[in-house]
C-alpha cells in the first residue's frame, strides 16, 4: 500500500498575491469607472469591444449616425449617456433631447429625443449593461425579436386600435344595459 504525505504548511500564501492594481479586487462599479476611463483615452478600444460583445450576440451595430447634418460616433453618444447615470437614468430623468442636443450641438425638434433612445437601445444598450455586470440577454431578445425593450411580443398598431375598439364597444354596451333596465323600471 502506497501512503501519501500530506504537508500541512501551505506553499502559496494567497495573501501575498494579492495586486493593488488588478480588477479583480474591485467592485462591479469600480471595474465600471475604470472601463469609461480607460475609454475616455481610447474610443477605438470602446467601438472594438462594443462591436465584438454585438456580433458574438448576432446584433450588428451602425458605427456612425447622422442626426442634423452631425456625425455621432457610438462613444460620444455613449459618454453622453453614461456622464448622465446610464440609460435607465435618462429615461426615468427624460433626458434624450438633451442627449440629443450635446452629441449635436443643435436643439432637438420634435421625435429627436425618441430618435436618440432608439439609436441607443438597439446598438449600445446592451452593451452598456453587460459591462455593468448586469443581465442584458432578455434586452438583446427584444432587439433581435423587433420589440420593444420590455416586451415580450410585438403589438401592432392595428391590435392596439381594435383593443380599443372593443373596450369602446363594451363600454357602449355596459351603458345601453344600465339605460335599458333603469327605463324598464320606470
Amino acid at each position: 500500500m502506497m501512503s501519501i504525505l500530506i504537508r500541512t504548511e501551505s506553499v502559496f500564501n494567497f495573501d501575498d498575491l494579492e495586486m493593488k492594481s488588478s480588477m479583480l479586487n474591485q467592485s462591479k462599479e469600480e471595474r465600471f469607472t475604470i472601463n469609461v476611463q480607460q475609454y475616455k483615452r481610447n474610443e477605438k478600444a470602446f467601438e472594438h469591444d462594443l462591436h465584438r460583445f454585438m456580433l458574438r450576440n448576432g446584433l450588428t451595430v451602425k458605427k456612425t449616425v447622422i442626426w442634423s447634418n452631425t456625425p455621432v460616433g457610438l462613444f460620444q453618444l455613449f459618454m453622453a449617456v453614461h456622464d448622465r447615470g446610464g440609460y435607465e437614468k435618462v429615461c426615468v430623468n427624460m433626458q434624450w433631447s438633451s442627449v440629443y442636443r450635446e452629441v449635436t450641438d443643435s436643439a432637438a425638434k420634435g421625435q429627436c429625443g425618441y430618435r436618440a433612445k432608439l439609436f441607443y437601445q438597439k446598438n449600445i444598450y446592451p452593451y452598456e449593461l453587460y459591462i455593468k455586470g448586469k443581465a442584458y440577454q432578455e434586452v438583446i431578445r427584444s432587439i433581435k425579436g423587433g420589440w420593444r425593450i420590455g416586451e415580450t411580443k410585438k403589438k401592432s398598431v392595428k391590435s392596439d386600435e381594435a383593443e380599443e375598439s372593443v373596450q369602446i364597444g363594451l363600454e357602449k354596451l355596459n351603458q345601453y344595459d344600465k339605460e335599458s333596465k333603469q327605463s324598464k323600471s320606470h
